[in-house]
């Protein structure tokens, strides 16, 4: 991805996605001088994409509700002026979320500990393990979230582009895994947003 994409990860994580900015003006001599805190700046559709108050970059905040190609941010410097386009991508909702089982059956044979709280000392931690003896192991299966990144197509007519193309999602999961739930915890249980593993017979969904 360049420097004139941005994909919009604000929608999915509430924290501001920003690409830096310099401005820059070119000298009868050819001499180039940094002019970024003197320009004046605007995002043609503020909806879709800002600029910071020192112009010194643009960013997405996780308000917008659509990507547009093409999307243009006016700089003024003087009497000179110049144009910025950027393609704004976001995420197409709902997202896919993907289970590589969606069946999880016990482990024949395979019981573990049922380890209580943590005590104080480790004798404690023996003692109460031994007295809640061992529960059935069940199956563990991978869990990713996965999402089209889309944009307005400049004349904004037609089907929306697609970043990286039609065929190709985008793996999410780092972003959105703390935000998953598993429906009914007494069935299943979710570790690290990554990993889905089996409790006890039942029907359940990742959320």
């Amino acid at each position: 991805m360049d420097d004139t994409e941005i994909l919009n990860t604000a929608v999915l994580t509430g924290k501001k996605a920003t690409v830096p900015v310099r401005t820059v003006a070119v000298e009868e001599d050819g001499s180039i001088t940094d002019v970024s805190e003197f320009t004046d700046c605007r995002s043609t559709d503020k909806d879709i994409l800002k600029v910071s108050d020192r112009c010194d970059y643009v960013f997405v905040n996780g308000k917008e509700t659509k990507g547009r190609a093409k999307m243009a941010v006016n700089f003024t410097y003087s009497y000179l002026s110049a144009q910025l386009e950027m393609n704004v991508w976001i995420p197409r909702l709902p997202l896919q979320i993907e289970v590589s089982d969606t069946e999880l059956s016990q482990i024949k044979g395979w019981r573990v500990p049922i380890v209580a709280s943590r005590r104080n000392s480790w004798d404690s931690e023996e003692e109460d393990r031994k007295a809640k003896g061992c529960t059935l192991q069940y199956q563990h299966a991978l869990v990713q979230v996965l999402t089209h990144f889309v944009a307005e197509r400049a004349d904004q007519r037609g089907r929306p582009a697609y970043f990286l193309g039609r065929d190709w999602q985008v793996d999410v999961t780092p972003l959105v895994r703390y935000f998953l739930r598993v429906e009914d915890s007494r069935v299943a249980r979710l570790h690290r947003g990554r990993v889905l593993s089996g409790r006890d017979a039942g029907v359940t969904a990742v959320q």
